[in-house]
């Protein structure tokens, strides 16, 4: 059995995993969801929203499960996991990357990303309160175009404004901690959020165990939850590796 704690994207919340989750408790894992502040159910203001106090979040639910716990981050949840596992690296087993921001040390997501999001840019604005937004009318073909149109319809209905500061800090990494500790990348190639040669590049740079590829679009945990929950079985048991 593994321990896993899951890490929503931007815009997004714990309820995206709702699909998948359950696949992998009926495998006998032990898989959370949490809230990021600000996000889903979590009441944080936006101003005090911050890269640091997604990481204590993060910190906690570790806490709560124990040690050898794997994290396992979507898309702008990427950049939360990876500054999680510096600050908890003696309880994290490994992390797992889903078409998701890999940055390196001292990088911004823009930096790790490149022209990666390009597409998105004009799909988004901001909120009166300085939230970032994404039209509802892009939403389901940004992230859910693989996905059955019901599916697409409920998930689009929970998305909500994102603060732009998570993505705008600077990780600080080690070798001794973050960079010893075994981490998989999940790439999405009909991805039309985090574009597939984004996702390769961020991989190829920073370094990651193993490579899995799916066939569909920015959300595998909707569109293709059965064959997500495969690939982070054959994870959690061992995956074969040698840093790439």
């Amino acid at each position: 059995m593994a321990q896993l704690v899951f890490v929503h994207g931007a815009w997004h919340g714990a309820w995206c995993w709702e699909r998948l989750l359950p696949i992998l408790a009926g495998k006998g894992h032990e898989a959370v969801a949490i809230d990021l502040p600000g996000s889903g159910r979590d009441q944080t203001p936006p101003e005090e929203v911050s890269l640091d106090r997604c990481v204590a979040q993060v910190a906690a639910a570790v806490d709560r499960l124990g040690d050898n716990v794997w994290l396992v981050g979507h898309s702008l949840g990427g950049a939360t996991i990876t500054a999680a596992a510096e600050q908890a690296a003696g309880r994290i087993a490994g992390l797992i990357y889903i078409a998701a921001m890999l940055p390196r040390s001292g990088e911004v997501c823009s930096d790790a990303v490149g022209d990666g999001t390009a597409v998105i840019i004009d799909k988004l604005y901001f909120t009166p309160d300085g939230m970032i937004a994404v039209r509802e009318d892009a939403i389901a073909d940004l992230f859910y175009g693989e996905c059955e149109e019901s599916d697409a319809a409920w998930a689009t209905g929970k998305v909500q404004p994102q603060p732009g500061t998570i993505a705008m800090t600077r990780p600080t990494l080690s070798d001794e901690r973050y960079g010893r500790i075994p981490r998989y990348y999940v790439e999405c190639l009909r991805d039309r959020a985090i574009l597939p040669h984004a996702q390769m590049a961020m991989y190829q740079r920073a370094g990651v165990d193993r490579v899995f590829t799916m066939d569909t679009d920015h959300s595998p945990f909707l569109s293709r939850p059965a064959e997500l929950a495969e690939i982070m079985e054959e994870i959690v048991g061992g995956a074969p590796g040698g840093r790439l």
